[in-house]
């Protein structure tokens, strides 16, 4: 395989290498067996080798050719004959017994085994071992031989000069070479004052928890905590003082404004397409409900006919923001003004209304604009459409206009730059029947039919009517409807009927007034004085001699009287309230409908029809008329202006998130905007239960890990907001004491510290305070949330255990942020290392070396840098851009990746000491995974599964040869086709290799290229990254077939593709 370490960068071990030499090289000799053996080899004198123990001893500390066994039990031999031969006549020596006594009591017996079993290789290679142990223990007690052999005495004496000669040259050389090895130390530690620098150790942060039965806790600084038995480390100690408080996370929502780029028109506007919610809990992003909520009376509709019209009045550069809005959506669709608009409104909204049973939506509706005033709604309910009321809990019903998530163009970009400065509701009710209705008999049945005058129906009498519903509201516009029981049949209608009471009665003579309760007075009506009680046409006149219709209206208008709300609804009668009734007075003719006149007429006649011979007709009887099937119509509208002292009753709220908690009411002293909610690109929303009192809030925010660098430019914006009784308010950055979550991209504690006291106005429905963190721009560089954490303190990990005190009132503790240990003391290697640089390049770095020996020098969390200089790995054009590829620690199977945090200290650290003019790109290396596809016949007999996991293993190995033991990754590795050939054919399982596709990814961030190989092509073609910082890796599976040798297809093509990482479409 080819060796391209050339590109691979500067590893930490790497680095280290040449200043942990483990041999010391001696300026002068000093090893007596050295300089014996020099002298005597060197001598001219035969008589110094006449002592044999002392050349023995020489030859057996120099002997180290351990591999022949026959040698050595010859060599062992040999130097027993040559003692036994120095010793004829003087006592034998130490060396001398004990290798007679290793050969005889050891040797010899394995000796014989093995010539009785010659073949045996258990045996021989026991000898062969035996033999080895006895020349190592030997020589382990050398010193004692040499000792034994001096003192014996009987030593030439010229070799004894020589031998103490050496001893005191020894003795003045070794001393030398001992200053000489410290004198790096000691240019080091006396000359340049170099110390071992200490690292401060990373802290991290601790959670607590106190009891409910205290107030606070107070925490003091150096406060010891121990750590968990699986930290490697003995406890932590508070970096500072803090108060452990009672409040508590109540929950964490995560709202996004989502702006999609392939949806339009949206796009092309730069506008909306979603507002999305999620918890914590729940990672499911879901459409979060945008819109404004109408609560009024005036929505009180119970039954009947229903319609209802919104008018949304905008100010004058509304309007015009409005049209230009238009102008802009038509002209990219290409569509007329017309139709835009059309198609802009048609879906943007849905509409609901409260009822018992809660929000109803409603499916028809009408949402159109009108020039020189705003936008108009209109709906309309029919008679099988429920009560429109108060939900359960509510005392005003409302009318819900909430944003379609579905819609062509989602309204919410526009729809919150639109201010109104008004809005009028009309809603106008026809055929109301549930009502009460009073005559001077008292409350009728409106079920039956009934004398609205009572059983005289004289001048005066009266029906009153009035309904609940009404009386909320400021009806202008009534009508009375009701159908006449035993009208006259004839044709001349009432002036046939009552002819023979010669009062001139007709038609027209039926009449009354109308009027109004207010403060517990009747009222005239506006307008028409009096109604005639009869038709004969559609005409308002009826004809004085005319056959009368059943069907009659009462149409009058009324000033707008508002009853205020009962506690209970069936004091609703007209003795009990002050307004809300209307009534109808008979005020023509005189006689009423004739009852005392027709008894008097009828005594006359029949007085004078005694005394006469042609009899009197008799006058007709009166009229019993009856009123059946009564029904009310009525219109109420209102105005509601947003500006400085205007009142009404039409209240406002606005639907996002946090509205079903808190007061969501706009401020109507000034122009509202159609719709309200989050500005910003992305919003965490933190409630925080029991913070009434407090003012310091110490959160700590747990984030996923973004190993992936981001630029300067696009990092995110991130402001804190704060929910107060009614609106949310920018936290000043000056009581932000602390954020160390960078933007959001990761974990870190942020400390608020608020000018004032938490009160429960500032608190929702339930008690919960609420917090926002608003990322304005570049939210997809944002981190994932994982945790939230309060009541949290810094504190240094340390190793030395303590005493663990007991805090009264601390129930528990626990370590929410990252633990970091690899910060410790600087070695003895390192410094020199990091003095060698520094003297090198005096910390400006010009050669790609350099660039990596600091960064490796200040990040202890790195394990490999590889400096590209001159080229932008961006492709920004960048010419005087210096690249840091780092690799970090491999802690995993995970490829690593270093963090943006990790990639941004890097160019930070480096800025001092380059170049203004140079830029520092520390980025991540790219990960190109190759897949290989091959096709292989087995032998006979051989395990297909094991086969092909073993052909997998060779494969990745091949590919990747430093994956084996988890170490790190080597940049710019290569091998070519014929290497994985080799590895393939190299299994003994493996008959046969038909053929071999390889395909390689190449990119990141989802953008993708393909490159394919085939066997076919040539064999000693390289497979190497795509780009200088790329690195390949093995896909998750390699595709080894079992087929027979005409079945291989030479082309990549789409069956050879499967749904799992490697699948990528050209």
């Amino acid at each position: 395989m080819t060796n391209i370490s050339d590109t691979d960068g500067l590893s930490r071990e790497k680095r280290l290498e040449r200043f942990e030499s483990a041999v010391v090289l001696p300026v002068l000799e000093e090893r007596f067996p050295v300089l014996l053996a020099r002298v005597l080899c060197s001598s001219e004198f035969s008589s110094y080798y006449h002592w044999q123990p002392l050349m023995v001893w020489l030859d057996m500390v120099r002997f180290h050719d351990f591999d022949d066994a026959g040698q050595i039990y010859h060599v062992l031999q040999e130097w027993r004959k040559r003692l036994e031969y120095a010793c004829l006549e003087t006592p034998s020596l130490g060396l001398l017994q004990d290798i007679r006594g290793q050969i005889d009591l050891h040797i010899h017996p394995v000796q014989v085994a093995l010539r009785v079993q010659p073949e045996d290789k258990g045996v021989r290679r026991r000898f062969h071992l035996l033999l080895q142990d006895v020349v190592r223990w030997l020589q382990s007690r050398k010193e004692i031989y040499l000792m034994e052999i001096c003192t014996s005495g009987r030593m030439d004496p010229s070799l004894a000069l020589l031998v103490a000669f050496l001893y005191n040259y020894v003795g003045i050389v070794s001393p030398f070479n001992q200053r000489w090895e410290r004198l790096q130390d000691f240019y080091l530690k006396d000359i340049l004052k170099g110390i071992a620098r200490k690292r401060k150790p990373l802290s991290t942060w601790l959670s607590f928890e106190k009891s409910p039965a205290v107030t606070s806790v107070l925490l003091q600084r150096n406060m010891y905590f121990k750590g968990e038995k699986d930290e490697n480390i003995a406890g932590y100690k508070l970096l500072s003082d803090m108060c452990v408080t009672g409040m508590k996370v109540a929950g964490v929502s995560i709202i996004r404004v989502e702006k999609k780029s392939d949806r339009y028109p949206e796009a092309a506007l730069g506008y909306v397409t979603s507002v999305l919610q999620s918890t914590l809990k729940d990672r499911t992003y879901r459409p979060e409900p945008i819109g404004l909520r109408i609560h009024s009376m005036l929505l009180l509709l119970g039954e009947g006919e229903r319609e209802v019209s919104v008018w949304f009045a905008l100010n004058r550069e509304s309007q015009q923001r409005w049209i230009g809005m238009v102008d802009e959506v038509a002209k990219a669709q290409e569509i007329n003004f017309d139709e835009a608009v059309f198609k802009i409104l048609n879906d943007s909204f849905l509409l609901k209304v409260s009822t018992s049973e809660g929000d109803r939506e409603v499916d028809r509706f009408h949402l159109r604009w009108e020039e020189g005033t705003g936008l108009r709604l209109t709906f309309r309910l029919d008679e099988s459409f429920p009560p429109v009321c108060p939900e359960k809990g509510e005392s005003v019903p409302a009318l819900s206009l909430l944003m379609n998530t579905e819609a062509w163009l989602f309204p919410y970009s526009w729809a919150c730059r639109l201010e109104v400065r008004s809005v009028r509701v009309h809603v106008k009710v026809n055929g109301l029947r549930e009502f009460s209705l009073y005559n001077e008999l008292g409350q009728v049945d409106l079920h039956q039919p009934f004398s609205p005058f009572g059983a005289q129906g004289d001048k005066g009498a009266w029906v009153a009517f009035g309904c609940y519903e009404m009386a909320l509201k400021p009806v202008t516009h009534v009508e009375l409807h009701f159908r006449w029981l035993h009208l006259p049949v004839g044709n001349g209608g009432l002036e046939e009927h009552y002819r023979e009471y010669h009062k001139g009665v007709n038609n027209r003579s039926f009449r009354a007034r109308t009027e109004y309760l207010q403060n517990r007075e009747w009222k005239r009506t506006y307008g028409i004085e009096e109604h005639y009680l009869f038709c004969t046409s559609s005409a308002s006149v009826p004809v004085a001699a005319d056959a009368v219709k059943e069907e009659t209206k009462i149409v009058f208008e009324v000033p707008e009287v508002v009853l205020s709300p009962l506690d209970d609804i069936t004091r609703f009668r007209p003795g009990e309230v002050r307004s809300g009734f209307y009534r109808l007075v008979l005020s023509a003719p005189d006689m009423g409908f004739g009852t005392h006149e027709y008894r008097r007429l009828f005594a006359e006649v029949m007085m004078e029809n005694s005394h006469r011979r042609k009899k009197r007709s008799l006058p007709e009887p009166p009229l019993a008329l009856q009123m059946d099937a009564v029904s009310l119509n009525y219109t109420a509208e209102e105005e509601a202006q947003f500006a400085v002292g205007c009142h009404s009753g039409i209240r406002f709220s606005y639907i996002r998130p946090l509205s079903g908690k808190v007061d969501t009411t706009p401020d109507i002293t000034h122009p509202i905007t159609l719709a309200d909610g989050p500005e910003d690109e992305g919003n965490i929303l933190i409630g925080i239960a029991d913070a009434i009192g407090e003012n310091i809030i110490r959160l700590y925010i747990g984030m996923e890990l973004l190993q992936r660098e981001i630029d300067h430019e696009y990092l995110p914006s991130v402001d804190w907001y704060y929910r107060d009784s009614s609106r949310w308010v920018k936290v000043d950055p000056v009581y932000v004491l602390r954020d160390d979550t960078g933007g959001l991209m990761h974990s870190g504690a942020v400390i608020i510290q608020f000018p004032f006291s938490i009160s429960p106005e500032m608190t929702d429905t339930e008690g919960v305070f609420w917090i926002c963190a608003g990322i304005h721009s570049n939210l997809c560089n944002c981190s994932v949330l994982r945790n939230v954490s309060l009541n949290v303190a810094e504190a240094a990990w340390t190793a030395e255990e303590e005493m663990e005190k007991s805090v009264p009132g601390l129930l528990s503790y626990r370590r929410v942020g990252l633990l970091d240990t690899t910060a410790s003391e600087e070695s003895e290697t390192e410094m020199k290392a990091r003095l060698s640089e520094r003297i090198a390049h005096r910390q400006r770095p010009l050669l790609p070396c350099e660039y990596e020996q600091l960064v490796l020098q200040e990040f202890p969390g790195l394990a490999k840098v590889k400096c590209l200089r001159g080229i932008d790995a961006k492709s920004l054009n960048r010419t005087t851009v210096v690249t840091l590829v780092a690799i970090r620690n491999r802690i995993s199977e995970d490829w690593p990746l270093c963090t943006d945090r990790l990639l941004c200290g890097i160019e930070a650290f480096l800025r001092p000491y380059t170049s203004p003019f140079a830029e520092i790109d520390a980025i991540n290396p790219v990960y190109e995974e190759v897949t290989v596809f091959c096709g292989v016949s087995l032998k006979e007999g051989q395990q297909a599964g094991e086969a092909i996991s073993d052909i997998n293993r060779n494969l990745c190995r091949c590919i990747a040869p430093w994956n084996e033991g988890q170490k790190e990754p080597v940049l710019g590795y290569s091998f070519s086709i014929r290497d994985l050939v080799s590895c393939i054919r190299e299994n003994p399982a493996v008959e046969a290799l038909h053929g071999m596709k390889l395909l390689q990814v190449m990119g990141e961030e989802e953008k993708f290229g393909l490159k394919a190989y085939t066997s076919e092509q040539d064999e000693n073609q390289m497979i190497a990254p795509s780009v200088p910082w790329g690195i390949l890796v093995p896909a998750v599976r390699q595709y080894v077939k079992l087929i027979e040798p005409g079945e291989w297809r030479q082309d990549i093509e789409f069956g050879d593709l499967e749904v799992e990482n490697t699948f990528v479409i050209q």
